[in-house]
């Protein structure tokens, strides 16, 4: 949400009134000399509204020494990197979508703090039934009291919630003292492709939603809604370990849940490319700086990451049901057991 109000917040007549005024830190004193000095013909017309951006960025570029171009130069290779690199830190929508069965708050926020998802290949979607299964020789995860357990929710809500406020505070603060060569009074570019991570994160559980069911889900009795409801706000203050197993039914394959996820795959490309095109048109930054910007977004990552491994583990080694059931088994399959992946 705190995206959305950036993004929407972040209007043209802004982005004019705010281009040229600050610069990242490193050549933050370089860049405004070359702006109040051979430049600033240009820098008084544009603010008095004159559309001279462009212009503006050239006399500046002409009026930095070679020794700076040379360091944005490194800067922008870091930073068009950037966006490949955190896909490999960041989760992927089979994940986030097994953790909003049980945690939706959770996954929509660790979905928003993650600023790059792992791209899937194309008609490709992962087993659920492989994520839950049993695993042995793994790190044992602790059990909680009551107490500790709200505690461990709370502190895993503070730390996402940081982790959404630090990505989009640097995607919006990437285009405010920055200048996109691609759109010269917009600033928008980072945050649009911060927020659109979690449309992705949506679009991945609608195709678990269009795979699986869970048992008595069915059921819309006035005193079902209220057991519904108490144990969503149960499971949302209490982490997965003090769950009880999640079952789910294996459903057949669908034309809806087909496309929806070719087109899941097709938007984390996408993504990709839209955000290595916006982060390597950015000037008027140095490698220091784009370093900085990258370890903040790969902070983020790696937090919503680990939550979401220590949730998918506590669904794992959840309390069992007492049933005649496999007590091992957490999901039940329609007819068969799948792999690990399964293609269309």
């Amino acid at each position: 949400m705190l995206g959305l109000v950036v993004l929407f917040g972040a209007t043209p007549a802004m982005a004019k009134n705010t281009r040229f005024l600050d610069f990242f830190p490193v050549y933050r004193s370089d860049f405004i000399q070359i702006r109040d000095g051979p430049c600033a013909a240009e820098f008084a017309l544009k603010q008095a509204g004159a559309q001279v951006c462009r212009s503006l960025l050239d006399c500046m570029l002409e009026n930095t020494s070679e020794v700076i171009k040379g360091d944005m130069g490194s800067g922008i290779v870091v930073l068009g990197l950037g966006p490949t690199i955190l896909t490999f830190l960041g989760s992927g929508t089979a994940e986030t979508s097994l953790l909003a069965r049980r945690r939706p708050l959770l996954a929509l926020l660790i979905a928003s703090g993650s600023p790059a998802v792992s791209p899937l290949p194309t008609f490709v979607y992962p087993n659920p039934i492989e994520e839950l299964e049993a695993r042995d020789n793994h790190l044992a995860i602790m059990q909680f009291s009551p107490i500790q357990a709200i505690f461990v929710s709370i502190l895993e809500y503070v730390l996402v919630m940081g982790a959404i406020a630090n990505v989009y505070i640097t995607a919006f603060t990437m285009g405010s003292w920055s200048i996109n060569t691609i759109s010269c009074d917009d600033l928008w570019y980072p945050t649009l492709w911060a927020v659109t991570t979690l449309f992705i994160h949506i679009f991945g559980s609608w195709c678990l939603a269009l795979r699986v069911s869970t048992p008595g889900n069915n059921e819309d009795s006035q005193h079902r809604v209220k057991e519904r409801l108490f144990r969503w706000i149960r499971n949302e203050l209490t982490p997965c370990i003090t769950h009880n197993k999640l079952q789910l039914i294996w459903k057949p394959e669908s034309y809806l849940f087909v496309a929806i996820s070719w087109w899941t795959s097709l938007l984390t490309v996408v993504h990709l490319l839209y955000g290595t095109v916006a982060f390597s048109s950015i000037q008027f930054i140095g490698y220091v700086d784009s370093i900085q910007i990258l370890a903040r977004f790969m902070g983020s990552a790696v937090v919503c990451r680990a939550i979401l491994m220590f949730e998918l583990a506590g669904m794992r080694n959840a309390l069992k049901y007492e049933s005649p059931q496999e007590e091992y088994s957490l999901v039940q399959a329609s007819h068969t057991r799948l792999s690990s992946t399964h293609d269309f």
